[in-house]
């Protein structure tokens, strides 16, 4: 029985992957099965990859979108505990485990995450810096993750048992499909925290910017399906929804979409009428003297 299936979903990284293979062949812990996705990439991703064809399970199929990769990953998954890791991200020798251990200490909990560091690189791939991201202590609550999701996909790992009881990847997002698995995950499961950078993620190399209008929108929606007033107050989460509304608002205003951005301002006072920056971007947008100030 394998102990851990690394997922690696995989579309036109035909310069980056085989560093991502390699990192998880380096592991020192030894363990584990390679399931690479390949989503309908049209570069030579499959010809990057067909040195490791013995070493890893591959399949190729139709451009789905992140998320139904990984779905059809943990479908393959022979392991007990699932990781994922993102085909131009790569992981430290001692990251598994580490992460193994943990669980063997700590057998209460069903998810472990890892402190990252962002790998920034230019259009050449050529490394800019090392970002080291902010650190949790041991332990990441629901309350921590529906406020503020810290979680970064390839640093987890997941009993693969809880995919059969909460559900998978939820498709039906573009944007922020983890958020909403990292917050149903922990309504319902402990999740640890290893203050140590064993993950690295990849910024710089991306074509286009995302859709930040969609991700808030996304965000709204997944915070309130997941609400537990069992887990968080009524007071933290209107704090929340009224935020999300305002961020929403502005962006439309940003894109010339007076209206909706003053019906999403409405929305976030209505929750809290106490926020008195809200209050200022509506009255501006009223008097149209100035569109709000940009946000990502």
């Amino acid at each position: 029985m394998t102990t851990v299936s690394v997922i690696i979903p995989a579309y036109n990284r035909a310069k980056l992957v085989t560093k991502a293979i390699d990192s998880v062949l380096e592991q020192t812990f030894k363990d584990f099965e390679i399931i690479v996705i390949n989503d309908g990439s049209t570069d030579q991703t499959e010809d990057a990859l067909k040195p490791y064809m013995d070493k890893i399970r591959y399949l190729y199929q139709q451009n789905q979108g992140r998320a139904h990769a990984r779905n059809r990953g943990i479908e393959m998954a022979r392991g007990d505990y699932i990781a994922f890791l993102d085909s131009d991200d790569f992981w430290k020798a001692e990251k598994l485990q580490r992460q193994i251990e943990f669980f063997k200490q700590h057998p209460d909990y069903s998810v472990v995450a890892t402190q990252c560091v962002v790998h920034r690189v230019d259009e050449n791939l050529a490394t800019l810096e090392y970002i080291q991201r902010e650190t949790v202590d041991f332990e990441l609550t629901y309350e921590q993750i529906f406020q503020r999701p810290t979680i970064k996909t390839p640093s987890v790992l997941i009993r693969k048992h809880c995919f059969q009881e909460i559900g998978v990847f939820n498709e039906g997002y573009n944007l922020l499909e983890d958020v909403d698995l990292w917050i149903r995950l922990a309504r319902r499961y402990k999740i640890g925290f290893i203050n140590e950078p064993l993950t690295f993620y990849t910024r710089g190399h991306e074509e286009g910017r995302r859709d930040c209008l969609e991700e808030r929108l996304n965000r709204l929606k997944i915070s309130e399906e997941n609400y537990d007033p069992a887990l968080i107050s009524k007071k933290l989460y209107k704090k929340r929804i009224s935020s999300l509304h305002a961020h929403i608002g502005k962006h439309y205003i940003q894109r010339g979409h007076i209206a909706e951005g003053k019906k999403e301002l409405l929305n976030a006072l209505a929750i809290d009428w106490r926020n008195l920056k809200v209050l200022g971007y509506y009255l501006s947008a009223i008097w149209k003297k100035k569109g709000a100030p940009k946000t990502n």
